[in-house]
């Protein structure tokens, strides 16, 4: 990752990261693959995509400058997916952390369409009602939440069904899950604070794009992205680029694989392809795209500028676009 040099005057920005879940089992959310059954720890478990995510976000905040704390973390090397901490624990722990920020990394499951959702520790605009628990910073964390919201929604690799829903944890969970007192995760929380519902991992695709860990990167960008510009009032230096190629004459991948018709999504992804990424007439990086039915390329720490992407798979006609990073 391209380090950010920041001065900073007074203790550095404090962001706490939960990743959703802990272990294995099935409250983890294990999806199946062509390549791995559902509960193969090879494949596909939410609670592992989510600690993924958290990593490689403290690694990019860190480089920026800022100080962070995960309320779980692999104990053995990255990838162990260790249990989380109790709920109640993980809301103690973010404030006698100070954390200027929290944020509780999540997908979503159980709709047809594919969309994010976030929900920001306080109450929409509009409800009145009294909760036994009233969050103290419902504004800011709404405020963030919507910027983080907008971020998300520059993910292009994806096909999304709608607009993010950003809504107050309170006023959702009452109002579609029937629950009194907002989201377990926030309940307690008296910091500004995020549960990012980022897609949704059953929808087929985005499941076999969550095996991709590059594809998991690109989230943690726009997480670094929204905190780098609320608490430093900047953009990022440094940019990238990501899509994915497939084969727009075979459509079918398998029985279950449900793409949203009217979406490039509906095309069989690529294994195996190769991406190269061009400036001046020079080639700067090659990516094979894997073999786990995703299709998905990316190019990380990229300078301002235009650039040049040339898809050259195997028994394919070769094609290529120009891109601006800016």
């Amino acid at each position: 990752f391209a380090v950010c040099c920041l001065v900073f005057t007074a203790s550095a920005t404090k962001v706490y990261i939960n990743p959703g879940h802990g272990s294995w089992g099935a409250n983890c959310r294990p999806m199946a693959t062509i390549n791995y059954a559902a509960g193969d720890t090879l494949g596909f478990f939410e609670s592992n995509t989510n600690l993924w995510k958290a990593f490689m976000l403290e690694t990019k905040l860190k480089a920026a400058g800022f100080d962070v704390k995960m309320s779980r973390r692999a104990s053995g090397g990255s990838g162990t997916n260790e249990y989380n901490k109790a709920l109640t624990t993980i809301c103690s722990e973010a404030e006698n952390y100070g954390a200027d920020y929290y944020i509780s990394i999540h997908s979503n499951a159980g709709n047809p369409s594919n969309y994010i959702l976030q929900l920001y520790s306080g109450i929409t605009p509009g409800d009145n009602r009294t909760y036994s628990h009233m969050p103290v910073h419902s504004e800011t964390s709404r405020k963030i939440t919507t910027l983080m919201g907008d971020n998300q929604y520059m993910n292009e690799v994806s096909c999304w069904t709608r607009v993010p829903y950003i809504a107050g944890d309170k006023t959702f969970a009452i109002d579609i899950m029937g629950w009194s007192n907002g989201y377990g995760v926030l309940r307690w929380l008296d910091v500004p604070g995020t549960i990012s519902e980022g897609m949704m991992h059953d929808y087929t695709p985005e499941t076999y794009r969550l095996v991709n860990i590059d594809y998991k990167r690109q989230e943690s960008f726009y997480f670094a992205k929204t905190f780098y510009t609320w608490f430093c009032g900047k953009e990022l230096p440094y940019g990238a680029i990501g899509g994915k190629i497939h084969d727009v004459y075979q459509k079918q991948l398998f029985p279950d694989y449900k793409p949203n018709k009217n979406t490039r999504d509906v095309f069989r992804p690529i294994l195996n392809g190769l991406v190269e990424l061009w400036q001046d007439g020079q080639k700067l990086a090659s990516y094979t795209t894997d073999t786990l039915y995703n299709g998905c390329y990316f190019f990380w720490d990229l300078e301002p500028g235009t650039y040049v992407v040339k898809a050259t798979p195997d028994g394919y006609y070769p094609q290529e676009d120009t891109l601006v990073v800016e």
